[in-house]
């Protein structure tokens, strides 16, 4: 018998990869209360304000290949895919080329 899966909506994590550890352990206690697997939905604003967007973004990648982890976009992201999209078109790339490479890595 496969246990059940849970949805976990969480939203505005805005780069804070410790704290969204921290609620993803109490999530899985939880869970595990329920005999059920969490399945964590992020509902936009992954990035943003917080130190570690870039992990944010990875972990939750990382989570959708392994079929733990989905997210939507929010407006935070669409701003920063509009301020990378503004910056490219200006030579900036050529300027800070890991920043970009980085860039097209996660949105490629």
């Amino acid at each position: 018998m496969s246990e059940e899966k849970w949805n976990y909506i969480i939203g505005d994590i805005h780069g804070c990869f410790d704290e969204l550890l921290e609620l993803e352990e109490k999530i899985k206690f939880h869970a595990q209360k329920y005999s059920s697997q969490p399945f964590i939905i992020g509902c936009g604003d992954l990035v943003d304000k917080g130190p570690s967007s870039k992990q944010v973004l990875e972990h939750f990648m990382t989570g959708q290949e392994n079929g733990t982890h989905i997210s939507v976009i929010g407006n935070h992201e669409i701003m920063m895919l509009q301020a990378f999209d503004s910056y490219s078109s200006k030579g900036l790339p050529n300027k800070f080329p890991i920043l970009f490479e980085t860039y097209e890595d996660v949105y490629n």
